[in-house]
């Protein structure tokens, strides 16, 4: 948990400019991680850390990280919204992002590396005919992406929608979730499993 509001503030600072904030760390001693990299996960920045570093041991696999954050595309100061058809709606988001209401997720950067969870729950009874609309639009620098759109009858929705991403892209999404809830020590991996379960 972080123990200081500085960093949270300084990220939507950071948010309302439209830039991203990126965390090399070199510590040889403790450094409270969950508390500075509040500023990293706000902007859809990314946390490198190497504990005692040295030259020998680390300093190729520094440069890899540097290269790879300097390198890689990168877009400023997206804002991404999720729209549903009646029936469903979006209700949790994951990743690294600030959202000041329920409707705009603000990305202070996206690059190559970034992913977002959105989470879609079923409220209203959903018919054949009328299927399920999910759209997801993002607004980078007065550009407006595609507008991509799914539309699938209700049978084959849940087959269809774990068909068009990876197995390991649901692991991520369960354990994004976990993280934000508290499970008693030592249950962790049957609560895990669980939500796997349920989830196909």
């Amino acid at each position: 948990m972080p123990q200081t509001k500085f960093y949270n503030e300084l990220g939507q600072e950071c948010v309302g400019a439209g830039c991203s904030v990126d965390l090399f760390l070199f510590n040889n001693a403790y450094i409270d991680v969950a508390t500075v990299s509040q500023v990293c996960r706000l902007t859809g920045g990314q946390v490198y850390k190497y504990t005692y570093f040295t030259p020998e041991m680390d300093g190729e696999r520094f440069l890899r990280d540097l290269e790879r954050d300097l390198a890689r595309p990168i877009v400023f100061d997206a804002i991404m919204r999720v729209r549903t058809s009646t029936g469903v709606r979006p209700v949790d988001f994951y990743g690294s992002f600030y959202m000041a209401n329920t409707t705009d997720t603000e990305l202070a950067s996206m690059n190559a590396d970034s992913a977002v969870a959105c989470e879609v729950k079923h409220d209203d009874k959903l018919t054949e005919e009328d299927g399920v609309y999910v759209q997801v639009r993002t607004i980078v620098d007065f550009a407006v992406a595609p507008r991509p759109r799914l539309l699938t009858p209700i049978w084959h929705f849940f087959l269809s929608f774990f068909l068009s991403f990876l197995g390991c892209h649901l692991v991520h999404f369960v354990r994004r979730t976990e993280a934000t809830e508290d499970p008693e020590p030592g249950s962790e991996h049957l609560h895990l499993h669980g939500r796997h379960v349920s989830q196909l």
